[in-house]
């Protein structure tokens, strides 16, 4: 397998942009490379030298899969979130614009019909004349930091929490759930709209096959999938549970999207979107998920006995 071969079959399991350094992290976890010097370099190379025909650079140097550019699978509004996700600063509309041109037909007024998405997107914000970025770099409106608690007698009250909580998020949910069930995904993730990016981040799980002929199949995972954006990557050792919307709101858990879990115990969550809590809760989560192996959870289903 070539560089440029092992990048293009990470980026389809990522499903975003990603540096090259990432991108060679995943191909040595994966296999399809081997680690070397200057690895990174001659990632970025390779990537440069078949840009025409299956890649593009956006933002501060994170390449994507043109694949992705073609019929309406990336949105100006994701190309736009993109952008200012790598950039991390605050850029004028026309300079977005510009960027996006270049990959995508914006018709005879490019920098008005990036200004309207960025407008109305519910992932930006202005934070001056004709200058946006990332509504998840403001304050909130309103800070807030409630305590739920459950108790088998009160089993609805969490699950109920939790649904809004989901069903809130715009551009992206990230999910750190150790394990999951059928019901992670028809019970919890399914409230989370079928246009947002979801990001699960789980670990091997040893009752993994019991779960499967429990109802957890690869068919149920592919009708799941299917018209959403699910990536989900896979982190040893892995004891946290906890949510991020769209970069601006965390629920700490006490257990994982289990119905069995959330609705037969003694449980908490605590809801937050403190920005100091929202941000370490980022970071966190961006961590766990760069140093995560992508995982196909469809086909360990159908692959498991």
């Amino acid at each position: 397998m070539t560089w440029a071969d092992a990048a293009n079959e990470v980026l389809k399991r990522a499903r975003e942009p990603l540096k090259p350094s990432e991108i060679v992290q995943q191909a040595v976890r994966l296999n399809f490379i081997r680690k070397k010097r200057q690895a990174n370099v001659q990632m970025a190379a390779s990537i440069r030298q078949d840009s025409q025909h299956r890649f593009f650079s956006i933002g501060k140097g994170r390449h994507g899969l043109r694949e992705w550019l073609r019929g309406k699978k990336v949105t100006v509004a994701d190309l736009a979130f993109w952008i200012l996700k790598s950039e991390n600063k605050l850029l004028y509309y026309r300079d977005i614009a510009k960027q996006i041109e270049k990959l995508r037909d914006l018709g005879k007024t490019p920098d008005i019909a990036v200004h309207v998405v960025l407008k109305n997107g519910k992932a930006f914000k202005k934070f001056g004349r004709g200058t946006f970025g990332l509504k998840s770099w403001a304050l909130p409106a309103r800070l807030y930091g409630d305590f739920e608690y459950a108790t088998p007698s009160q089993f609805w009250k969490i699950p109920s929490r939790l649904s809004r909580f989901l069903s809130a998020a715009r551009q992206v949910a990230k999910i750190c759930c150790p394990y999951v069930d059928k019901s992670t995904f028809q019970t919890f993730i399914s409230r989370i709209p079928k246009k947002v990016e979801t990001q699960l981040i789980v670990t091997k799980d040893v009752q993994w096959q019991n779960k499967v002929k429990a109802g957890l199949s690869g068919d149920l995972l592919a009708k799941f999938a299917s018209g959403r954006r699910l990536i989900t990557r896979r982190v040893d050792e892995l004891h946290s549970r906890f949510i991020v919307i769209d970069d601006m709101s965390v629920c700490l858990l006490s257990a994982d999207l289990q119905t069995d879990q959330q609705t037969k115990r003694y449980q908490y969550a605590y809801f937050t979107n403190d920005p100091k809590i929202t941000k370490d809760a980022i970071a966190y989560f961006d961590g766990l998920w760069t140093n995560g192996e992508v995982c196909d959870l469809e086909a360990e289903a159908r692959a498991s006995p």
